[in-house]
């Protein structure tokens, strides 16, 4: 224990009497995160249709976005696509107006065939009697 004690005291001055400029190290921090290894592994892939069936597009829009890359992990229900359907949903508009200008018109139509109908009824009772 003495032998430790000195060679500690005496040693450890001629120690620290070196060149201090050789003695510095260059040290880098860095977090422990970035010395994480978390091995993934990625194949590009491609989807093909077995059975070539054609689905129609239910709306016919344009492509605003993609939200999506390849390689990305989605998550059930998250949006792939975001479309521009300001043109679909003007369609729609002027469809139903439209819809609504027939409508009328029927309804006029046939309330003209109804006064018909009724006009001819009478010349017919007129001209029997």
């Amino acid at each position: 224990m003495l032998i430790r004690l000195f060679l500690l005291l005496f040693l450890t001055p001629s120690l620290l009497a070196v060149d201090k400029s050789a003695a510095l190290a260059h040290v880098t921090v860095v977090s422990v995160n970035s010395l994480l290894f978390y091995p993934s592994h990625n194949a590009p892939a491609r989807v093909q249709s077995l059975n070539h069936s054609k689905i129609p597009a239910q709306i016919s829009a344009v492509i605003e976005r993609i939200a999506v890359r390849v390689g990305d992990k989605v998550k059930l229900g998250q949006s792939l696509v975001v479309f521009d359907c300001a043109q679909p949903s003007l369609n729609v508009a002027v469809q139903q107006a439209q819809q609504q200008q027939l409508n009328t018109q029927y309804l006029f139509q046939q309330r003209r065939m109804e006064g018909g109908n009724n006009l001819a009824a009478k010349k017919l009772s007129v001209s029997l009697n």
